[in-house]
């Protein structure tokens, strides 16, 4: 809407010059006979309310019509969805301030002229009703649409192959936001200073230099900074409560200031979907997750300051001084071929698309980078280094790159090693498990094999019992057992599901002395009892990060096989959190007993494969 438009059928809103809905009336506690016998209907095209501007008034219906439809443009429409109505799950909307600094001015206005007799219901009722009349409008649009498309609503959404509580989680429905707002060229209609100066004090943040993004955010909060980066300007509800009513009334210009009906700004994010699986990893050269390192960059020496070594000097005075070498930027250096987490959130990704509609606006450090005033490269794909949509991986626990991830076949309870995938605002969800037994195939490089539990027996390896799953070149497979859709709190949970697990490891090994022709086992563990427990403090690898504690572990079995005179195999059963690697060599002695102390010699860990991980079919 433009400016006022007065009505021509009362004469004291010509005289004043402004126009309120009746709706708004009602709140307001006007009881003009003429105001209350109004049709708001027949103006509400034409005349805007100088109170709601326009949000209680059926015109706003198909306004906002439009911005819900075009939010939900990219997420297949209005009809192919369901949204979200669970608490904390449903529609919210946030008001401009200018709402409630116009609402208590004609409050006051109006309890003055009556005496203080008739007192307008108080701003926050009138809030809560006017967001549950945009509400309903949501509702009311969300019907139509279903109504005019072919079919019924969710008619692809087979719930009962998905898992019931990930469902009755809503996980992947769709969750609406509405910013009210006024246009951005209509004026902020007053500014208190010491109101804007408390909430303005913004904490100075230390942005850490990351070569990876992040995830993280609220897409309510980064449509508004992404609106204030295209100019919009305006009082926040919060601002314009805490104004004293003296304030409003004395600095406000309201009846002079052109009313303009509010826009809505609307975005629609789906909720999270969590997959559970096994995966198991048959490469020495692909890590759990993406294995990036920072890297500085090296000053190459310069001619006459450095010979090879080779070369003999021409003069013995020393050489020049040179000018000290410049800081060098820092490169994201990524080790391995690959990741498990990339071989299985990339088709996941490659099916549903993830959102970026939702992410916050470019940000200051973005444009650090490009005038080079920082020392890191700026994450790539991402110029702020948060991302609201993404795929999360979650490992429970995590094997060294240099570490296979396999699983026994003789043992029906043996299992890879448990994983959760969190799925953030994807453009299509999970409706089908006819979805997932395809993602399984492409993940496992077996589309278009007869059968789903496909599984490749792994070379190098004295366990023949020893497999991965599918055909997957670079090595990475799930299991296809158990993937399927899980509650929310397995994500948070993985970690502490393992920790009192047993796990399977096959050791290559590496003795200084010669080892016996016959009966190794006998002789390195002939007079030991099994479970066999063992003192490990933390590794040196990792006393860095770790605290310097001492663990009891537990050494449930092992077998031993000469392989020649100074190699040998081991096979282990091992309690959840046991340092194989140390348990090996004896890490300076940290660990006891060891191989190494039971041996009397040195030892070497050369080849370490995790056989599985023993999980009771109630636990998977």
């Amino acid at each position: 809407m433009d400016s006022i438009v007065p009505s021509h059928h009362h004469h004291q809103q010509q005289e004043e010059n402004y126009f309120i809905c009746v709706r708004c009336q009602k709140y307001l506690r006007i009881l003009d006979e003429e105001r209350q016998t109004q049709n708001d209907e027949e103006s509400s095209f034409t005349i805007c309310c100088c109170v709601c501007l326009g949000l209680w008034q059926s015109n706003g219906k198909e306004r906002l019509r439009s911005a819900l439809e075009a939010a939900c443009e990219r997420y297949g429409g209005i009809a192919s969805n369901r949204f979200a109505c669970l608490p904390n799950h449903g529609p919210t909307a946030t008001l401009a301030g200018d709402v409630c600094i116009r609402y208590r001015y004609f409050a006051e206005r109006e309890s003055k002229r009556n005496n203080n007799n008739r007192k307008a219901t108080d701003f926050a009722t009138y809030q809560v009703d006017l967001k549950r009349h945009i509400y309903r409008h949501i509702d009311a649009i969300i019907k139509e649409a279903r109504n005019d498309s072919v079919g019924d609503e969710g008619a692809d959404w087979d719930w009962e192959e998905l898992n019931p509580k990930a469902t009755s989680e809503e996980q992947g429905y769709l969750s609406t936001h509405i910013l009210c707002l006024p246009p951005r060229e209509a004026p902020v209609l007053i500014i208190d200073d010491a109101v804007k100066g408390n909430n303005n004090k913004k904490r100075r943040k230390h942005h850490r230099q990351r070569p990876f993004t992040t995830q993280g955010g609220d897409p309510r909060v980064n449509l508004e900074a992404r609106l204030e980066s295209k100019g919009y300007h305006w009082t926040t509800s919060t601002e314009a409560e805490a104004m004293s009513v003296s304030t409003i009334v004395n600095q406000s210009k309201i009846e002079d200031t052109p009313v303009l009906a509010m826009e809505y700004h609307v975005i629609v994010f789906r909720r999270p979907m969590f997959l559970y699986g096994c995966y198991t990893k048959s490469r020495r050269d692909v890590s759990q997750t993406p294995f990036v390192v920072m890297r500085d960059g090296g000053n190459a020496p310069s001619s006459n300051t450095c010979s090879s070594p080779n070369q003999e000097s021409s003069s013995s005075s020393p050489p020049p001084p040179t000018n000290p070498p410049k800081k060098q930027k820092k490169t994201a250096e990524t080790l391995g071929v690959t990741s498990v987490e990339e071989q299985i959130c990339g088709p996941i990704e490659e099916m549903l698309g993830i959102s970026t509609l939702n992410n916050p606006p470019p940000n200051k450090q973005h444009n650090d980078h490009q005038h080079g005033n920082d020392s890191a490269d700026p994450p790539n794909g991402n110029q702020s280094g948060t991302l609201y949509g993404m795929i999360k991986f979650h490992g429970s626990g995590r094997e060294d790159m240099d570490v296979r991830m396999l699983v026994r076949s003789d043992s029906p309870t043996c299992r890879g090693r448990p994983f959760c995938v969190q799925i953030i605002d994807a453009f299509r969800p999970i409706s089908r498990k006819e979805q997932l037994i395809t993602l399984l195939h492409t993940i496992n490089h077996t589309i278009g094999d007869n059968t789903v539990a496909d599984v490749t027996c792994c070379p190098s390896t004295q366990n023949p019992l020893a497999i991965s799953y599918g055909k997957n070149p670079l090595g990475v497979g799930i299991s296809p057992y158990n993937f399927q859709m899980v509650p929310s709190d397995v994500f948070s949970g993985l970690q502490q599901s393992t920790e009192s697990k047993v796990k399977h490891y096959g050791c290559y090994c590496w003795s200084k002395n010669a080892l016996p022709y016959e009966n190794l086992h006998r002789v390195l563990f002939g007079s030991l009892t099994f479970p066999l427990t063992i003192q490990q403090k933390t590794p040196i690898r990792v006393l860095h990060r770790r605290s310097n504690l001492i663990r009891e572990r537990q050494i449930l079995n092992v077998t031993a096989k000469r392989l020649d005179d100074h190699h040998f195999w081991l096979s282990l059963t091992t309690s959840a959190g046991t340092y194989v690697k140390e348990f090996v060599y004896g890490d300076l002695g940290r660990t006891q007993p060891s191989i190494s102390s039971l041996m009397g010699c040195r030892t070497c860990l050369l080849e370490l494969d995790c056989e599985g991980i023993e999980m009771p079919e109630t636990d998977d």
